[in-house]
């Protein structure tokens, strides 16, 4: 803003130096002339328009610089365990595989992080099981215990884009367990919850992402599991819209994006203290409750009475704007 009044400023001393200089003597042109100069080194000593043209460049390329660093992805430290596991969904890209029959396999003791473990498994299982994890070197015998000739040293040691996570967290065909441990330690791309190391460093991928995942329901279904339509839950750290299909539903994957109403009403309470406050100036639907740490919930009248819930085990879970992460405006 600065340097557009300055070039106006100097814009305006040319005009006038040109319309009268046209007409004027040669002495009454050097008089001009002498003046003229004298205003523009005036400005530049008091200005210094060198230094606020520069400065004004850098902010620029500062702003430039910002606004991609957006949707970079950066360097993460993750834990060892994670990142065998990783390996191993690199591989297959099918975590699911290994669940035998309807018991679900923990992909983190047959990886042997954990090699106390009973589990068993067929023998279909075990060679398909082991097939996958050929190429990593590893081999499993039929206690599900890795091969006491194997050693530390041919655990798949190889670095993995740690931002792989994103993909493998919003991978409806995931390991569960997986998931969850990784939503534990390193969060989401969408809600702060204090483990935010993917939203924070994994935002070019999350972008990708977002491109992709619907938005969720409004209502979240209080049992917390899919039995009816258009709502939500949320499970492993993540946020599932209920889908049907049939007779049953279907969990697909959704990114929270309802904000909370302007005003908190009660921490640690619920709508209906609505009743005992200044109802003059602001309505019930201007509120929302935190009935439980980091838990946001909105207020409606509903029945002359204000309410988070509207029914049915249906809820109106919300998200503070300062803690959900919007990609709209993000590009790579």
């Amino acid at each position: 803003m600065l340097v557009n009044i300055l070039l106006l400023i100097l814009f305006v001393i040319i005009l006038l130096n040109k319309n009268i200089i046209e007409g004027q003597s040669e002495g009454e042109n050097t008089i001009i002339t002498n003046i003229y100069n004298i205003m523009i080194n005036k400005i530049n000593e008091e200005f210094d328009i060198d230094k606020i043209i520069e400065e004004e460049i850098d902010e620029y390329i500062e702003d430039i610089e910002e606004y991609d660093g957006k949707c970079t992805n950066s360097n993460i430290d993750i834990n060892p365990e994670i990142k065998n596991i990783m390996n191993v969904y690199n591989t297959s890209n099918n975590l699911d595989n290994l669940d035998n029959s309807s018991e679900e396999y923990d992909i983190l003791n047959l990886l042997d992080i954990n090699v106390n473990t009973n589990n068993s498994i067929d023998s279909d299982g075990l060679n398909e099981l082991n097939n996958m994890l050929y190429s990593l070197n590893i081999h499993i015998n039929n206690e599900s215990k890795l091969d006491e000739t194997l050693t530390n040293d041919v655990i798949p040691t190889n670095d993995v884009d740690a931002c792989e996570m994103v993909n493998i967290i919003y991978d409806d065909n995931s390991n569960k367990s997986l998931v969850k441990q990784i939503t534990d330690n390193y969060g989401d791309c969408y809600v702060n919850n204090g483990n935010d190391i993917i939203k924070n460093n994994c935002k070019k991928s999350c972008h990708i992402l977002d491109k992709t995942i619907s938005p969720c329901y409004d209502h979240k279904y209080s049992l917390n599991n899919c039995e009816l339509a258009n709502t939500f839950i949320e499970k492993n750290g993540l946020y599932y819209n209920c889908l049907p299909l049939g007779d049953t539903f279907i969990e697909k994957l959704c990114k929270p994006i309802k904000t909370c109403n302007a005003h908190v009403l009660k921490k640690f309470g619920d709508c209906s203290y609505y009743n005992s406050v200044d109802q003059s100036t602001l309505n019930c639907d201007d509120y929302y409750v935190e009935p439980e740490e980091g838990k946001y919930f909105n207020c409606i009248l509903k029945g002359g009475e204000c309410t988070s819930d509207i029914g049915n085990n249906k809820k109106l879970q919300c998200f503070k704007p300062e803690d959900i992460t919007n990609y709209d405006n993000c590009e790579i």
